[in-house]
């Protein structure tokens, strides 16, 4: 079994503007990221991250994205590992920066850039490329995708989590659930 997870990050000073976008309330639980729908925590890099126990969730779309206009920066990652799909992205006020996704589908080669990556990108695709390169490249064992990082390690180098990182991040983290506390709809909608 593999991961089917999403994430996306603000600034630590927009957690609770995300949160309320979202319509999400603390539960009072704490629980280890991917153990509920919806958790989050305050990293130790000053980034809010809302972990979410879902591939390719509705918070974490385009259309979704362009609305957390006013939010600054904004980092997401989906993973499906079950079909070994990445996908990363960088916003800034409701405007794509740069998006980096791999779909093995595709072929293990496969690797979508955009925009302009984050400086570690550079070092990353390099490393992981000649990874593949050494295992038979293209032709190599599915068990063998390593392009399938490039995304992953590029969110990473922004946030500072990666989901499967040994020794990573405290994983105890806030349970959230949608619910308002005053009764009101959240500042936006667009799902």
């Amino acid at each position: 079994m593999g991961y089917a997870i999403s994430w996306l990050a603000v600034k630590q000073e927009m957690a609770t503007r995300l949160l309320e976008a979202f319509g999400l309330q603390p539960t009072g639980e704490t629980a280890e990221y991917g153990e509920r729908l919806f958790t989050g925590r305050t990293l130790s890099t000053g980034w809010f991250l809302l972990f979410i126990n879902q591939a390719n969730h509705n918070y974490v779309s385009a259309q979704t994205l362009e609305a957390l206009t006013g939010l600054g920066d904004v980092v997401m990652c989906s993973v499906e590992e079950h079909v070994m799909v990445s996908n990363a992205e960088g916003w800034r006020d409701g405007t794509e920066v740069w998006r980096l996704a791999h779909d093995a589908e595709r072929g293990l080669g496969h690797l979508l850039v955009e925009g302009t990556p984050p400086k570690a990108y550079k070092e990353i695709e390099a490393r992981l490329r000649a990874r593949l390169e050494e295992d038979g490249g293209e032709d190599a064992d599915v068990e063998t995708d390593y392009l399938f990082d490039i995304p992953v390690e590029t969110a990473q180098s922004v946030v500072g989590f990666k989901h499967d990182a040994p020794g990573g991040e405290d994983t105890c983290f806030t349970v959230y659930a949608r619910g308002s506390a005053d009764g009101k709809k959240p500042w936006w909608k667009v799902w």
